[in-house]
């Protein structure tokens, strides 16, 4: 007969049953939470102390590597609140982009976590910037446009990191459409239209060939900017932007689908203005 193998809670029936007090069975510890450490981090991130700002942004980075980083949507918030103040006192022009790249790269702590995590702050790092950019001064805009440029950057190496599935194109895409690159008058202008050409700079920049699909879900977002914006100067801008896409073929098949949903007499003009301009470049070729 075989023998079952000795576990505590086996031993612990055992030695009961002879009427002697069983040892404690273990229990397995859960693991300690980002949360309970904000208050803590958060106040550091935005000392006077450039030493204290920089050891709490070590220990942060520490403790996204060690504990549960899983956080409520007001602890996401707390978090970015904070990182985008770090961001702020950054002293120097020489520290900028160190800087900036620092704390876009904590984006793929939490996509390490889980996808669903990362798109998560990828949406709280765009509802704070854009909450917050009336606030910055002009001598701090670089700060913030840098930091964004890295984040955009970093979502398509997250993309190309899985392989572009098509899962994972739809949920950062999504995440920058509701956010950044949204129509509805929630994002400050000067910010989108930089963003935008971020944008097609960071997909243009990718490794990965995406699928003729997978590019159209990656353009949807600025063809629909272009089809509803009223600014004419971020017509301009996103013209250009689109007329730098290299599959002429496609850009202008969804230039063509843009044009005939636009309800903007100005819009749908300028949309097919552009495409005259790509066909006329085409036949020259």
């Amino acid at each position: 007969m075989r023998k079952e193998p000795t576990t505590p809670r086996r031993q612990s029936r055992r030695l009961a049953e002879k009427g002697m007090t069983p040892a404690p069975v273990p229990q397995k510890q859960e693991k300690e939470k980002l949360g309970r450490y904000l208050p803590l981090i958060t106040k550091g991130l935005v000392s006077n102390s450039r030493e204290e700002r920089e050891n709490m942004f070590s220990f942060l980075q520490e403790k996204i590597g060690r504990t549960d980083i899983a956080l409520a949507e007001l602890e996401r918030e707390q978090l970015w609140k904070g990182l985008f103040y770090f961001v702020w006192i950054t002293e120097t022009k020489e520290a900028l982009q160190e800087t900036a790249k620092r704390v876009a790269d904590i984006l793929f702590c939490f996509f390490g976590h889980s996808e669903q995590c990362g798109l998560a702050h990828i949406g709280v790092f765009w509802k704070t910037v854009c909450q917050e950019w009336s606030r910055i001064d002009k001598h701090r805009l670089d700060k913030y446009y840098a930091l964004s440029a890295h984040v955009i950057q970093n979502t398509f190496e997250h993309i190309g990191r899985q392989s572009w599935e098509d899962d994972t194109v739809e949920g950062c895409i999504g995440e920058l459409q509701r956010g950044v690159l949204g129509e509805d008058g929630g994002t400050p202008y000067g910010l989108r239209v930089f963003c935008t050409k971020e944008y097609i700079r960071a997909l243009l920049r990718t490794e990965e060939t995406p699928t003729e699909e997978q590019r159209r879900v990656c353009l949807l977002p600025v063809c629909v900017l272009l089809r509803e914006t009223t600014f004419e100067s971020e017509i301009e801008e996103l013209r250009e932007a689109l007329a730098s896409i290299p599959d002429r073929k496609m850009i202008l098949s969804m230039l063509k689908e843009t044009g005939a949903l636009a309800q903007k007499e100005a819009n749908r003009r300028e949309i097919y203005r552009v495409c005259q301009e790509i066909e006329r470049a085409d036949k020259q070729l």
